[in-house]
């Protein structure tokens, strides 16, 4: 269903529960004209015990020392919210230096939710070295469609509109419509590329000023190298705010696809999002997902399943701890084939970061990354590093 895009914040190197809060209670950034800049950077030290996958099962390990800055700006209120992102840094290996290499991520939003009309449109690009598992509660944007544990660059681009009409009192109809191209290369497994064409139409009950239900209907046309494919769904669900800092959306439907090559298949696809700050110290985070997507590299679409969840807590005043873990299961339209061993098999990803911050633009933590894959022997990641927010 189409949807307003919200506005994209900045990751975090680090990608815990994507929720970062200042320890002290102090805010970051200053503000310039109608903006609100924040500028930080980063440097940290690794410890990866599968740095390099060796024949029979086996790894090698090696540490890298990881240097970056980066910046996030957004407008202050007003009727369109605008926001921008950017990030580059290095990272240096001890032992294995024809794997060093730079990162980078590049992005902007423009968009309103005011009834009558909401919209917006977005863009980012990135390259990262691993798995990009990061998740962002604010606009809802996922990690990437194709999760690989090796150096890739990713764009994504959208645009959408919705046109709310009042009927009654309590009554809307909502036309949309919403478009998006993605594209992701591999820097040793190819690369993928796509669009999507969504339109929809929805009925909403404006139960009160802060939630509504909504019924609709959607027709999608996915389009890549390979295949075209149609997507007809039909959804029920419920949206509310109940204030500025808590959110949730939760949608179910049932779909039917119809793809050129990897044939039909249909089934119950949805959508789950919460955002929860329960006080000043804790805050948490829901999101799951079902829904078709196109193939990559010669192989056939997929039914992709997610779910993730993430806490962010401030014990003492100076002292946060974080945590978030990712679930993610892909599975062939129609057995066509696989053409990465990921398919079929459930995957599990969990972060973890405790700060320290010493000063108010200065905060250092330790880290810990299990990545439990498709790839044997499962992956540890252990970071030491030191961050400075102004």
């Amino acid at each position: 269903m189409a949807r307003g895009m919200a506005a994209l914040m900045v990751a975090t190197l680090v990608p815990a529960a994507g929720i970062r809060a200042q320890g002290g209670g102090e805010a970051n950034g200053f503000d310039v004209a109608n903006v609100h800049f924040e500028p930080e950077a980063r440097i940290s030290e690794s410890y990866d015990d599968r740095v390099v996958r060796l024949p029979g099962g086996d790894a090698d390990h090696d540490t890298y020392t990881e240097v970056s800055a980066g910046f996030a700006l957004r407008n202050l209120p007003a009727r369109y919210d605008l926001s921008a992102h950017g990030r580059y840094g290095s990272r240096f290996y001890s032992e294995y230096s024809d794997l060093n290499d730079d990162f980078y991520s590049l992005g902007a939003s423009v968009g309103t939710g005011e009834a009558p009309l909401n919209g917006g449109v977005s863009a980012d690009l990135a390259k990262t070295l691993n798995y990009n598992t990061a998740y962002d509660p604010a606009s809802g944007n996922q990690p990437d469609s194709i999760l690989r544990d090796e150096p890739s660059r990713r764009f994504k681009a959208a645009a959408s509109i919705a046109y709310d009409r009042q009927v009654t009192e309590r009554l809307s109809v909502e036309p949309g419509y919403q478009l998006t191209h993605y594209y992701q290369e591999f820097e040793q497994s190819g690369s993928a590329e796509w669009q999507i064409h969504t339109a929809s139409i929805r009925l909403n009950e404006h139960y009160s000023e802060k939630t509504r239900f909504f019924a609709g209907a959607g027709y999608s046309l996915q389009m890549n190298d390979d295949e075209n494919g149609t997507i007809g769904q039909l959804s029920v669900g419920m949206e509310g705010r109940p204030t500025d800092k808590t959110s949730w959306l939760a949608e179910v439907g049932y779909a039917g696809a119809d793809y050129e090559q990897s044939g039909t298949d249909q089934g119950v696809v949805g959508s789950l999002r919460t955002f929860w700050q329960a006080s000043e110290k804790v805050s948490a985070y829901l999101f799951g997902s079902s829904d078709f997507q196109p193939g990559y590299d010669g192989g056939s679409a997929r039914r992709v399943y997610r779910l993730g969840y993430g806490l962010e807590w401030n014990p003492l005043e100076r002292i946060t701890l974080r945590g978030s873990i990712l679930h993610d299961y892909q599975e062939d339209v129609g057995g066509g084939g696989a053409p990465d061993p990921a398919i079929g098999a459930v995957r599990h990803f969990f972060d973890t970061e405790l700060s320290y911050a010493f000063a108010r633009q200065f905060s250092a933590g330790i880290g810990y990354r299990y990545d439990k894959d498709e790839y044997d022997p499962d992956r540890q990641v252990v970071s030491v590093g030191m961050d400075w927010r102004y």
